[in-house]
């Protein structure tokens, strides 16, 4: 669900302002005229009250032009739109002041690089855990609490490193949905602390016993 959350931001397009809402170049120009310049940006928040209504009459008579006009709403969708302007603002300042100038791939870099910190820690470590134990051929409850295998408290199944892989994950180690089950399911071979205590015990076949 990350990576297609991830796929997902990053392929969904952004979304644009309809082309209706744009002023066209002769209301820009009007605009310009008497909007504040400087290093040549132009800065409208700069501007005196008497700009501000100059522009707020031209901003009208383009929207006049276009049948734009703003409606009363109740007090409900006042308070949402309230809300969702105040967001924007929010997410236009961090992006003036803070991101300005970052190309975008910066921004995808970065949050794979933040989902993958908060994803190493719950998952990560998880899996090196899980890991070490397939290597090492043990169970959770076997690490907690070693097993007392046929009186030698120090017994394991630690074949090896490789051979515990194998056993564990098959000889496809997973890319074949094979069988891989070579014995019975029973019986597995146990590393002892002396050689001696294997050879104590042999495995009998309760079919042939009974016969």
């Amino acid at each position: 669900m990350l990576l297609w959350s991830l796929g997902q931001s990053i392929i969904t397009p952004t979304a644009r302002v309809p082309s209706i809402y744009f002023a066209d170049e002769e209301t820009d120009k009007k605009l310009k005229e008497i909007t504040p310049c400087k290093d040549g940006r132009y800065l409208p928040d700069a501007s005196s009250p008497e700009q501000t209504q100059k522009q707020l009459k031209i901003l009208e008579g383009f929207a006049a032009s276009k049948g734009l006009k703003f409606l009363e709403v109740d007090n409900y969708n006042r308070l949402r739109c309230i809300l969702t302007s105040t967001e924007c603002i929010i997410r236009y300042f961090l992006k003036q002041r803070w991101i300005e100038g970052l190309p975008n791939f910066c921004f995808v870099a970065l949050a794979v690089i933040l989902c993958a910190i908060f994803a190493y820690y719950p998952l990560g470590q998880l899996l090196i855990y899980h890991v070490k134990l397939a290597s090492l051929n043990e169970t959770t409850c076997e690490q907690a609490k070693p097993p007392n295998i046929r009186g030698d408290v120090k017994a394991d199944y630690n074949m090896g490193t490789y051979r515990n892989l194998r056993a564990a994950f098959g000889w496809g180690l997973w890319l074949f949905p094979v069988s891989t089950h070579v014995n019975d399911g029973l019986h597995f071979p146990v590393r002892y602390t002396e050689a001696s205590n294997g050879i104590k015990y042999c495995t009998i076949n309760v079919k042939e016993s009974t016969e």
